[in-house]
């Protein structure tokens, strides 16, 4: 299998993810602060307990469904139409983000980058596979069930890797030893990748479960960073 530069339409959403990553780090890393305070009616101070979430503005164009309980999945791209996606805290009616339908973004072709905030716990099968544009995935650091490394989306334990958006930059991708499944569509039509480097040894690998239609991966040559001997 031959392997070509990033064609023009990757261009594009690389220099977006460059953008999208540093307003990311603009609006939910900023230094701490004192909490909050108000004066009450007999003159003293009370502070405000701050959320648990940094809570992203509602996205009245995503489509929810509410789960009857205070929170709510999201389960389609509704009418939103911009290139760079931030998964909202809250949904337009209050209630509390918390998981993303398995397909809810599937085979999505404009959306470049995707944040996924602290609030989602849970992210259906195949949530944003074969999306073609897809260059970036950034997790909230404070997601109890997710985090990302160098864009690539992994549970938060390290043990599963879940998307390697097709478009991102580079030609590399390092898969921790904690590793020990990848997803269906994982690495579906990642073309741009030249080879994988996996930091186990070569019986290390055999015992990884690999989801089905991981075309890529299945094409690549995967070195490994210590052999059996090691």
């Amino acid at each position: 299998m031959r392997h070509y530069p990033p064609p023009l339409k990757c261009l594009t959403p690389i220099l977006l993810t460059a953008i999208f990553a540093s307003v990311i780090s603009l609006c939910f890393c900023t230094s701490p602060s004192a909490p909050p305070s108000t004066l009450t009616d007999e003159g003293e101070i009370a502070t405000t307990e701050p959320s648990p979430y940094s809570p992203a503005p509602a996205l009245a164009s995503l489509d929810f469904v509410s789960n009857g309980n205070g929170t709510c999945t999201v389960i389609g791209i509704g009418t939103h139409t911009d290139q760079t996606l931030i998964i909202p805290t809250f949904s337009p009616g209050g209630d509390l983000v918390t998981a993303i339908a398995p397909r809810a973004f599937y085979g999505n072709a404009s959306l470049v980058a995707i944040h996924i905030p602290a609030s989602v716990t849970h992210v259906g099968d195949l949530a944003f596979a074969a999306s073609e544009s897809l260059s970036f995935l950034s997790v909230s650091a404070d997601n109890p069930s997710y985090t990302s490394l160098d864009g690539v989306l992994y549970s938060k334990d390290l043990s599963s890797l879940l998307l390697y958006p097709p478009c991102l930059g580079g030609s590399v991708l390092h898969i921790p030893i904690s590793v020990t499944s990848i997803a269906p569509m994982a690495l579906y039509r990642s073309d741009y990748l030249s080879s994988v480097l996996y930091d186990g040894s070569p019986a290390d690998w055999e015992s990884v479960s690999v989801g089905s239609k991981n075309y890529s991966l299945s094409a690549l040559p995967v070195r490994c960073g210590m052999d059996d001997n090691s």
